[in-house]
């Protein structure tokens, strides 16, 4: 039996997609290994969801994690906690631990046995154990039994920014559109995240408006997704997803790690407005940018059409079947 260690991040900073992440590979190791957690005491959205979890967890100070690690014991660890450090990974290295990075431009992606930036775009430099690109992207399962968007007059809107919404983009659009919205009989649909902090004045400002409905902390994104036909979104793993399932999507970027995810094009099917608190950023050119494309139906089609290309189906079994090179812990 091997002990497969997850070291992840889940918080309001950081959002919770490296926690579901994890989860969704913890599901497919093999029965024979043993699975456990570790978070640092800053990651109470973790904390919150793997309290009611199956798995074993356990929470450490964030300067000690990594020697903590090591007294586990582990024959893998998978961190899926942004970029590592140098002097973390080769002391995990040093004791014959293999090692499984996702999303890490730090300075330990050199000295793990493979990393995964399937949010980033292959830089010019080659690295021979870092893998990038949408190519490497998995789905969770409920996409996998999903069907696909078809082509539709538009009649609903999907605004979703990420578990956490640190800059509260959901309120400050909502407030953006919700004028334009009501003259054109959309339907506004607003998903928000375990950790988003702000549910009083979105509750306050939707009270007696028409044509808003509001999902708070869904399990099953894609429901929703496959029921609109444009959305809203931040600049992360989401934009693969809403890709996937046809919807094409007007993209914000929280913050400058956010920028640097190069998927989220005209090409793939989306309007990318860029970083939030940027000089060139105004909300007003959003609402602009939504109502030409809810009225000009051959620039949403275009950007429907690019989408139809699109195909995350594969890539959930290219990461285990990479990940299994180093070892084999998936069946």
């Amino acid at each position: 039996m091997k002990l497969v260690l997850f070291n992840i991040l889940g918080s309001k900073s950081n959002g919770t997609g490296h926690l579901y992440r994890s989860i969704s590979l913890a599901k497919d190791i093999n029965s024979k290994n043993k699975i456990i957690f570790v978070t640092n005491k800053r990651q109470n959205i973790a904390i919150r969801t793997l309290k009611n979890s199956k798995y074993q967890f356990y929470c450490y100070s964030q300067k000690k994690i990594f020697n903590k690690i090591l007294s586990h014991k582990p024959s893998v660890v998978i961190n899926d906690i942004l970029s590592t450090k140098k002097k973390d990974i080769k002391l995990l290295k040093y004791n014959g631990i293999d090692i499984i990075n996702f999303e890490d431009l730090g300075s330990g992606n050199l000295y793990a046995d493979l990393t995964i930036n399937e949010i980033f775009q292959r830089p010019n430099k080659n690295y021979n154990k870092i893998l990038w690109g949408e190519k490497y992207f998995f789905l969770r399962d409920e996409f996998l039994k999903q069907k696909k968007n078809k082509f539709k007059k538009i009649k609903n809107i999907l605004l979703f920014f990420g578990g956490t919404d640190p800059n509260d983009l959901t309120l400050k659009t909502l407030k953006s559109i919700y004028s334009s919205s009501l003259k054109q009989n959309l339907k506004l649909n607003i998903i928000t995240g375990i950790g988003y902090k702000n549910q009083k004045n979105l509750k306050k400002f939707i009270r007696n408006k028409k044509n808003i409905n509001l999902i708070e902390n869904t399990k099953k994104i894609s429901k929703y997704m496959n029921n609109c036909q444009i959305a809203f979104t931040s600049n992360g793993r989401t934009t693969y997803e809403l890709a996937h399932m046809n919807l094409p999507s007007i993209v914000i970027s929280h913050n400058n790690r956010e920028t640097q995810h190069k998927f989220a094009t005209f090409k793939n099917g989306f309007i990318n407005l860029g970083k939030f608190s940027n000089k060139s950023f105004s909300f007003k050119n959003l609402n602009y940018k939504f109502n030409q494309l809810v009225v000009d139906i051959d620039l949403y089609q275009k950007l429907y059409n690019s989408m139809l290309k699109i195909n995350f189906s594969l890539g959930r079994q290219r990461v285990k079947n990479e990940i299994n090179k180093i070892n084999k812990i998936f069946l």
